[in-house]
């Protein structure tokens, strides 16, 4: 099938058009204008535009993080050792996430939507650290592969006293009502896409912003991120870097 039409059809969940944002910083020094953009449309078949409510979502993928980092070294126990649980951001992907202050300002979103996993919450917090708009945790969106000591969550009570996001201006305002114990359970539920776009359905806003992850955003574009093979980036839209976003278009239908 082409690109287009590998684009998500999570049953009544429609995916119209995907631009992809490079982040303004990369590697140090290197900076590429957010205005490097590819833009990829489809128009659904058989799809009643009429009962369908359209919504604006911003994909970011987090700051670069110490695991990521660990990664590339091929630090041999970084998927086990428990130093990399939930793993925090580098001061390189704090800048990064940073970087993303202008360009989100632009957006103009309503609320937005972090995945409760340290590093995801530190680049909300950077990118949104000049707006008021309302925050929300929600576990839906964290990372799959749940057998990497990164993509293990923490507890609600150890996400609040977290030194890294209680020097964050933003943090005290992250929602974390849905942070509920052992949240991290459902990391390896593939429905969780389709999921939060019912809950996306029926919201007020839209446009939104969601801070998540490499499989994750995968997923919502319909790469089964539990067969991803991460050496080959076989995408529709060009590989996310850390920091990259995506401008998606959704026809969400309605009863």
């Amino acid at each position: 099938s082409t690109a287009m039409e590998r684009f998500l059809r999570h049953g009544r969940h429609h995916l119209v058009q995907v631009k992809h944002v490079v982040n303004p910083l990369k590697g140090t020094g290197l900076v590429r204008p957010p205005s490097a953009t590819i833009t990829f449309k489809h128009k659904p078949a058989g799809v009643d535009t009429k009962r369908c409510v359209k919504k604006t979502i911003f994909f970011i993928r987090h700051g670069q993080s110490e695991s990521n980092v660990a990664r590339e070294a091929n630090v041999p126990d970084v998927n086990t050792h428990p130093r990399f649980i939930d793993a925090k951001l580098t001061s390189l992907g704090c800048q990064q996430a940073a970087a993303l202050q202008e360009l989100v300002h632009n957006w103009n979103v309503h609320v937005i939507f972090t995945s409760p996993l340290t590093r995801a919450i530190q680049t909300t917090c950077h990118a949104f650290h000049n707006t008021s708009v309302p925050i929300r945790a929600d576990p839906l969106i964290t990372e799959y592969y749940s057998e990497l000591a990164e993509c293990t969550g923490r507890e609600r009570h150890h996400i609040e006293k977290e030194p890294a996001l209680l020097s964050l201006r933003r943090f005290p305002d992250v929602c974390l009502n849905n942070v509920t114990p052992m949240w991290w359970s459902i990391t390896d539920d593939v429905n969780r896409p389709a999921r939060f776009l019912d809950q996306v359905r029926s919201l007020p806003e839209e446009r939104l912003c969601v801070v998540s992850h490499y499989g994750t955003i995968n997923c919502f574009t319909l790469h089964d991120p539990t067969n991803a093979d991460l050496s080959s980036h076989n995408f529709a839209y060009p590989h996310l870097r850390n920091c990259d976003a995506l401008e998606t278009t959704w026809l969400l239908e309605v009863d």
